[in-house]
């Protein structure tokens, strides 16, 4: 700063902003150099403190110009130079000593961000070519290998790539792991990016896939986004057709859990094509299944159910009940709104079991989830509480954000079916937040509906309309046709309410034709309901009888039991 400063001091009319441009781009430790005052030169003071060091803290600070990540930890430290944690403990000490690095916290440090420019010169000027490829691809080997063990706890992808997985790295459990993980989080994907850069390319889409289900847990989705990224130029220029699919495949989900449709919907099909022509089967069904979850999303509940259902016969085929469960469980989501409410509670229940046979509960929660669900929606509301309850209690103990808000809503619905407004209301205003935070278009959508229900069995139309509009609103704009349909449906039932029948009625025939032509049998029947309740109150008893008739065709095909939010 006092160096800048002098410089704006000796040039009065050079604008600010030049100078900040002229530090943003290029060579900032030249550009901090002032003319007729050698001392000054940010360089030459660095050059000074570099000359004092010793041997081996000179070494380490050359080297962490070719560490990426803004800090290094002493383990990593210890990869960097092939030396004792010990050692490199004294090392970094001494270059804290030195103002070098600074520690904001025991065991991390972190040079200035000019300090690291500077070590990367004198890593290039005094390090040979081979020395710094040897460092950082111990460095890299050194995440990857932490990062396997780490997400050994619960973080694991469903569908792995065959590789070599060296040991080490260990942790004493699942929370030490996942604090190793959000404080390594800048690093690792740091990491990534240079491997794709300058190598090893493997390391690059290896780790970048080995992060995929933490990235997904957490919501993680910019460092997900920029690891998948890199990940997949790394798998294309290496020409690794597996690698290069893995990545497609990770670049899908999150485009998916970001409301990104069709984005999600073009890497999914390339990683399909990808898994197909390299014969990774796991692969191709895991897509497979990936591409239905997807079209569940859409509300295409009969496309949804096509391609789920091709990999449930691929995975039980295969005899994988690890990759099994998960396929269950998402097609039981799909069950449910097809209104096949049984083989939902079946199909869950069978990934519940599977889960429980691997002694893992990560898998568990959705299934849970679904099968509540499809017992609301059958007329058991003991036992979707009961379900309601133990995956929201999953949630917490596994720090799975990304099933939380879904949790809370079951739950919502299922006290407001009781007449229990307190605990409803606190549920689904505890989805919203969550489905905000995590930035998940699909659970806001579903948090906003079912808030709007619960404001309309209140008496409170106004805010209803408000919360119906916004989910209507951030359906309809990220093509969530299911959530859309149910918008309408609560709208109707609300404009019913008021005697706005003719404004009821496009919203329940909006409803229906979503319905129909998606597959979505309850959405469907509701619509009918409302249909038939709105025919009656326009004096139209013929329209009534025959929407009457069909929503209890339905009722009676499905065993849906319509309760009070609907």
């Amino acid at each position: 700063m006092r160096v800048a400063a002098a410089q704006l001091v000796c040039d009065p009319g050079r604008p600010v902003a030049d100078l900040a441009d002229e530090l943003g781009d290029g060579d900032r430790l030249a550009a901090l150099e002032l003319d007729g005052d050698p001392a000054s030169a940010v360089r030459r003071a660095f050059t000074l403190s570099y000359r004092a060091l010793a041997p081996g803290p000179l070494r380490l600070f050359r080297l962490l110009g070719v560490a990426p990540g803004p800090e290094i930890t002493v383990p990593a430290a210890a990869a960097l130079l092939n030396t004792g944690e010990r050692k490199a403990a004294g090392l970094l000490r001494a270059l804290d000593a030195a103002h070098l690095v600074e520690s904001p916290r025991p065991g991390r440090y972190r040079p200035h961000d000019l300090l690291r420019e500077y070590a990367a010169e004198r890593a290039r000027a005094e390090c040979g070519v081979a020395e710094r490829a040897a460092a950082l691809e111990r460095l890299l080997a050194w995440y990857l290998r932490h990062a396997d063990a780490a997400t050994a706890y619960g973080y694991t992808p469903q569908v792995r790539l065959e590789r070599d997985r060296a040991g080490g790295g260990a942790f004493a459990g699942r929370d030490e792991a996942l604090a190793w993980l959000e404080d390594e989080r800048a690093n690792l994907v740091a990491a990534v990016v240079r491997a794709a850069e300058a190598g090893p390319y493997r390391t690059a889409w290896q780790l970048a896939d080995e992060l995929r289900t933490y990235f997904y847990q957490r919501r993680h989705l910019a460092a997900w986004e920029d690891a998948a990224q890199a990940g997949l130029r790394a798998a294309r220029q290496g020409g690794d057709p597996l690698g290069e699919a893995a990545m497609l495949h990770s670049l899908g989900t999150l485009y998916r859990h970001t409301g990104e449709v069709e984005a999600s919907l073009g890497y999914h099909r390339s990683a399909l094509e990808g898994y197909r022509l390299a014969g990774f089967a796991e692969g191709e069904a895991a897509m497979l299944c990936n591409l239905g979850t997807l079209y569940d999303d859409m509300g295409d509940m009969r496309r949804a159910a096509e391609w789920q259902d091709r990999g449930i016969r691929m995975f039980r085929t295969l005899d994988r009940p690890g990759l099994l469960g998960p396929a269950l469980s998402n097609s039981s989501a799909v069950d449910v709104q097809l209104g096949e409410l049984r083989r939902a509670v079946d199909r869950a229940t069978e990934a519940i079991g599977i889960y429980g046979r691997q002694e893992t509960s990560s898998g568990t929660v959705t299934a849970m989830i679904n099968r509540g669900q499809a017992h609301r929606l059958l007329g058991e509301p003991d036992r979707a509480l009961a379900d309601g309850r133990a995956a929201a209690r999953l949630c917490r103990e596994l720090s799975q954000r990304h099933n939380e808000a879904s949790a809370h809503d079951l739950l919502a619905r299922v006290h407001g079916d009781a007449g229990r407004p307190d605990a409803a209301f606190a549920h689904a205003e505890r989805a919203l937040e969550i489905a905000v935070e995590t930035s998940t278009p699909k659970d806001e959508a579903d948090a906003l509906t079912t808030l709007g229900e619960l404001h309309r069995a209140d008496g409170r139309s106004d805010r209803a309309e408000a919360r119906l509009t916004e989910a209507l609103d951030a359906a309809a704009s990220r093509g969530l046709r299911r959530q859309e349909a149910e918008a309408h449906v609560g709208l109707a039932r609300l404009r019913d309410g008021s005697r706005a029948y003719e404004a009821a009625a496009g919203h329940a025939e909006r409803a229906l034709a979503i319905a129909r032509g998606q597959g979505l049998r309850l959405v469907e029947c509701r619509a009918h309901h409302a249909l038939a309740t709105l025919c009656r109150a326009l004096r139209d008893p013929e329209r009534a009888g025959r929407h009457a008739s069909r929503a209890r065709h339905i009722r009676a095909e499905t065993g849906f039991r319509p309760a009070r939010l609907g």
